[in-house]
């Protein structure tokens, strides 16, 4: 997962994004995800397209297409919209 020296790199967006995109890399500590499709989840936190995260991650937007689906696999959603709110949640913490 990005290094949160790396994450201000690879995110150089308002202060407040930044928090919140850390809050989400705290919430995904405790979900059984990839260090990859912890990556993707950022990303797509940070309104990124597929397309985008395909290129800034040096991957086809075809494989980006394939972790989101198994995130959404592994967590039980069914859309972007899901996702951020189960993501958001502090019931993932625990």
């Amino acid at each position: 997962m990005l290094a949160r020296n790396r994450y201000d790199e690879a995110f150089p967006r308002c202060r407040s994004c930044s928090d919140k995109a850390l809050q989400l890399m705290a919430n995904m500590r405790a979900l059984n995800l990839s260090t990859r499709q912890k990556d993707v989840c950022l990303l797509l936190a940070q309104g990124k397209s597929h397309s985008v995260i395909a290129a800034q991650l040096d991957v086809s937007p075809t494989t980006i297409t394939d972790h989101v689906h198994k995130i959404y696999d592994k967590l039980g959603v069914r859309s972007h919209h899901g996702l951020m709110i189960r993501l958001s949640k502090n019931e993932t913490l625990q």
